[in-house]
C-alpha cells in the first residue's frame, strides 16, 4: 500500500463557517440535486458564498445509497437554513483524483488518527476543492477530508 505514503495528512485549526445546508438520507447520486437545490438558494436570496461545497457525514458507517449526510454551502450571510459548522482541531487529509478512490485517503486518515492517538468527536466531512462540472479529468479532482479530533 505505497501509494497511501503519497497522501498528505496533517493536524490544523480550522475557523468555523457558516453554511447553508440540506440534511437527510440520500445515496450519492444525488448530491448534485441537492448542491443545485442550495445553489439556487444562493442566487434567489442573492447570498454571498466564501468557499467550496461541503459534505458532512452524520453516519458511523458509510452506506453509499442511503447515508445521513448534509450537503452544505458556505455563505456570509445568517439566514433561515443557516447554521456554525464549528471550527476546531482536525486531522486533514487531501485526495487528488476520483472520488471512487476516497476510501484510500480515508484509510490514511483513519490510521494517522490511530498512529499519534486521537479520537473523532464530531461527524468528518468533505470540502469539494474542485468542481466537477468544469475539471475536465477526475483525476484532477480535489478533495479535502476533514475529521473534527481530540487527543
Amino acid at each position: 500500500m505505497a501509494y497511501l505514503d503519497n497522501i498528505k495528512v496533517e493536524l490544523i485549526e480550522t475557523e468555523p463557517k457558516n453554511i447553508l445546508f440540506s440534511r437527510q438520507k440520500m445515496s450519492i447520486d444525488e448530491y448534485c440535486k441537492y448542491f443545485g437545490k442550495l445553489f439556487a438558494a444562493v442566487a434567489k436570496e442573492q447570498l454571498t458564498c466564501i468557499g467550496a461545497p461541503i459534505a458532512i457525514y452524520h453516519d458511523e458507517e458509510f452506506d453509499p445509497t442511503n447515508n445521513d449526510t448534509e450537503i452544505a454551502i458556505p455563505i456570509v450571510e445568517r439566514v433561515k437554513g443557516t447554521r456554525e459548522l464549528a471550527g476546531g482541531l482536525c486531522v486533514k487529509g487531501v485526495h487528488k483524483g476520483p472520488y471512487s478512490e476516497l476510501p484510500s485517503t480515508y484509510a490514511k486518515i483513519v490510521q494517522w488518527m490511530e498512529t499519534d492517538k486521537y479520537k473523532l468527536v464530531a461527524p468528518p466531512y468533505e470540502i469539494y476543492v474542485t468542481d466537477p462540472e468544469k475539471t475536465i479529468s477526475p483525476e484532477d479532482y480535489i478533495t479535502e477530508i476533514y475529521f473534527p479530533v481530540k487527543k
